[in-house]
């Protein structure tokens, strides 16, 4: 069914230009998605797809910069001390920040949002804030191993937050920063019809299935925006987005290997970096399942051909990997696994007999149908496993229905998936800890475990470098996936546009962008 939620500007027709709501008529800045959003509230929406672009409207008491790093966001001043076994934030606010609906932010609101992504609020489910991050362990303390936090309120801007030191410093700074703040007396039903935060942009309308609208928040306590209306557009078929980027129906457009030099040519600035994301072909490991046989998982390694797939998918343009990293975090990687897996047709049939699947396979590999670069992916993978006597078929499914049995169900054999990258290294290899609700393969490694505990708690970071290197080296391994390609991003926007730039995680920030 159909939902179409709106905010009706009635007083914007009578006072055009007075005030909150009195929608600018500057041409909007049209972006695309490819899927339906699980939710448009606040991080209860793990997809990438939903975060690039709902980030427009939410803010924490950080902000990240374009390299990743951190800067003060809502805050005026952030003292960080320790209080064995809490890192204690002392944190000052902004005194002229505002949410989208008028309400002055204070330190109530900022401890209610803590406490909402914890599942410290009554009645607020963790399906509600399925991309809270580690604020559950930071504060609730209903985890094992981890102490119950406490936030302090001083006055109305100044407040203090005592977090579970476990993760360390840095881990729990941008779990904070991913702390998307939202107003004390405002439901979760409000949130998902009509989300409020205190970012650059305010939400205007949702019609679900065809497109989502924002205008610049003019109270907003930064910069205001210099493009003042934004729509972005849902495109589920990837092949139309060059004809209607060259129409200027739309005003960007991630560029593969058919339109990038054609659209260099043609003069369109163009932004370029990896993504951070990585592309990873998981096998489920769990006990009684197919791919709980490890050698069966070394032959799938050595089938794939992850330089044609990047010379395919885009160009040569980006980074083959062979861990769940990328270059992106450069002091945390580790590049000393390029050689444990080669592309290698006589050892994958090696493995696979020592499986004993001497006589070949038949496997059903589950993708996004929506993510048109799986789609090209997986008929890559495909034609490399049939090489080596892996019949594999192609199950794509919607997003929606992908999420609930493949990403949360653990319902496959062989899965594609996007992971979406984070500048924080523990956050991105968290995932993989036994207890881990993300955990799609179903690895079960103690010592995988108590490493990365280590790295959390290391305060040296060259020492956690180190530590986090070995995370990639026993990921790669246990061969729980194969990690395949950062394909990059290479953005080209209208030439109406200038001053986009790439995010190393996903967010398609628009207040960077100009009108010429």
């Amino acid at each position: 069914m159909k939902r179409k939620i709106s905010l009706v500007l009635m007083l914007a027709l009578l006072l055009v230009g007075c005030g909150n709501g009195a929608k600018d008529e500057q041409e909007a800045f049209v972006g695309t998605y490819p899927a339906d959003f699980i939710s448009i509230a606040p991080l209860a929406d793990v997809s990438a797809n939903t975060k690039m672009v709902l980030r427009n409207m939410h803010e924490g008491i950080y902000k990240y910069k374009t390299d990743g790093s951190l800067e003060p966001g809502v805050a005026e001043k952030i003292d960080i001390t320790s209080e064995d076994p809490f890192i204690v934030f002392d944190i000052v606010l902004k005194d002229n920040v505002k949410f989208h609906n008028g309400k002055d932010l204070t330190s109530e609101d900022v401890k209610y949002s803590y406490e909402r992504l914890a599942g410290m609020i009554d009645g607020i489910t963790p399906e509600m804030v399925a991309g809270s991050g580690y604020f559950h362990q930071i504060l609730n303390g209903e985890d094992e191993g981890f102490n119950k936090g406490k936030i302090e309120i001083i006055d109305d801007t100044h407040l203090k937050v005592y977090c579970d030191n476990s993760y360390g410093v840095l881990t729990t700074m941008h779990t904070l920063a991913d702390g998307l703040l939202v107003p004390s007396d405002y439901s979760e039903d409000e949130q998902s019809t009509h989300p409020v935060g205190v970012g650059p942009y305010e939400f205007i309308e949702y019609d679900e299935g065809d497109h989502i609208t924002m205008q610049a928040f003019e109270d907003y306590y930064g910069n205001v925006p210099n493009v003042k209306n934004m729509e972005f557009r849902k495109y589920a078929d990837a092949s139309t987005l060059p004809i209607a980027f060259e129409n200027g129906e739309i005003d960007s457009i991630s560029l593969n290997n058919e339109n990038y030099d054609r659209i260099k040519e043609e003069g369109y600035e163009i932004s370029e970096g990896l993504s951070n994301d990585v592309r990873v072909l998981y096998m489920n490991q769990r006990e009684g399942e197919l791919f709980s046989n490890k050698d069966l998982r070394y032959a799938v390694n050595y089938a794939i051909d992850k330089e044609k797939m990047l010379n395919s998918i885009s160009n040569g343009r980006g980074a083959i990997l062979y861990s769940h990293l990328t270059p992106v975090l450069k002091d945390y990687y580790n590049g000393d696994l390029k050689d444990f897996f080669t592309y290698d047709i006589e050892k994958s049939k090696e493995y696979l007999a020592k499986a004993g699947y001497e006589n070949g396979l038949d496997v059903v590999i589950k993708t996004v149908a929506e993510n048109e670069m799986e789609q090209d992916m997986v008929a890559l993978m495909i034609e490399d496993l049939a090489k080596v006597g892996i019949n594999a078929k192609n199950d794509p499914i919607p997003w929606n229905t992908y999420y609930e049995e493949v990403y949360k169900g653990f319902n496959y054999d062989m899965a594609i998936l996007n992971v979406v990258g984070y500048p924080d290294p523990s956050r991105v290899l968290s995932r993989y800890e036994s207890t881990a609700k993300g955990n799609m393969p179903g690895l079960k490694s103690e010592e995988f475990d108590r490493i990365l505990k280590e790295a959390q708690e290391t305060v040296d970071q060259n020492e956690a470098a180190l530590k986090y290197k070995e995370l990639q080296k026993i990921l790669t391994e246990e061969a729980v996936g194969v990690f395949t390609i950062d394909p990059g991003i290479s953005t080209a926007t209208s030439k109406k546009y200038t001053g986009y730039e790439s995010y190393p995680f996903a967010f398609v920030d628009i207040s960077l962008i100009e009108r010429k």
